[in-house]
């Protein structure tokens, strides 16, 4: 079974600084998804359970959730 894969859409001003945090935060990989970033905000995908970075992002101030959606 292949694990889940999540994708939140994110606001966040500098979407590089939140591809470098979400690289060293614990949890399942996740990475900013490159071309995704509007201008406001921009996609991050993670590749199993994503409770943790929607805590990290609630929480410590990395960005706001504005959606979550899981990839098919």
């Amino acid at each position: 079974m292949s694990p889940e894969v999540h994708d939140l859409r994110v606001a966040t001003a500098n979407p590089q600084l939140l591809d470098e945090t979400v690289h060293q935060l614990p949890g399942p990989p996740a990475v900013v998804v490159d071309g995704s970033f509007d201008g406001t905000a921009c996609t991050v995908r993670v590749f199993g359970d994503p409770g943790f970075l929607v805590f990290a992002l609630a929480n410590q101030g990395y960005g706001e959730l504005l959606r979550q959606d899981r990839v098919q």
